[in-house]
């Protein structure tokens, strides 16, 4: 492990921002070079560990996995300290604009409905406890003329709709 990349899994400026080279590094973190990171996931997981130095043991282990993985899989080390330096600032970022939110909204939980693409139909996943199944996915036209996407559920018989990303479903109501 190099010094760089043992500076960002060091628990002493784990909570700091990390120090700058004299001479910043040439490479960049290049999408489809390396592997994409959820930033928010991590962001998630550390903000539950109470402990400093739980957190601090947790970032070193994750920067040490993925470092390990990255060259294993053939990445250069200068590639691979360009990722994790790059995560670490999307995950402080992340951080930081939770806590500027009100403390109501300062929730960690991610939405189950979460998607960049839809879902191929035959999906299937956890809402409120229950298996929702993607029954279809249409194209939709906002009412400000936007295009999105609208994924049709059947959450154990019942029918429902949500977007790409949502906290819940909308019921469909049942004729009687």
């Amino acid at each position: 492990m190099s010094a760089e990349v043992y500076q960002y899994s060091n628990p002493e400026l784990f909570m700091s921002w990390p120090k700058r080279r004299a001479e910043p590094a040439e490479v960049i973190a290049l999408p489809g070079v390396a592997p994409d990171l959820d930033h928010g996931l991590i962001e998630a997981v550390l903000s539950r560990i109470q402990k400093k130095d739980a957190r601090a043991e947790y970032w070193r282990d994750h920067v040490a996995i993925l470092f390990e993985v990255m060259v294993e899989r053939g990445l250069p080390e200068a590639v691979a300290e360009a990722v994790l330096r790059d995560h670490l600032i999307k995950v402080r970022k992340i951080h930081a604009d939770r806590m500027a939110m009100p403390e109501h909204r300062r929730t960690v939980e991610r939405s189950p409905i979460n998607f960049d693409a839809p879902p191929p139909v035959g999906t299937e996943i956890a809402i409120g406890g229950k298996v929702a199944r993607v029954v279809a996915v249409e194209p939709y036209i906002r009412k400000d003329g936007a295009e999105t996407l609208i994924i049709r559920w059947d959450i154990e018989g019942r029918k429902a709709t949500s977007g790409l990303r949502a906290k819940s479903v909308i019921w469909e109501t049942q004729d009687v």
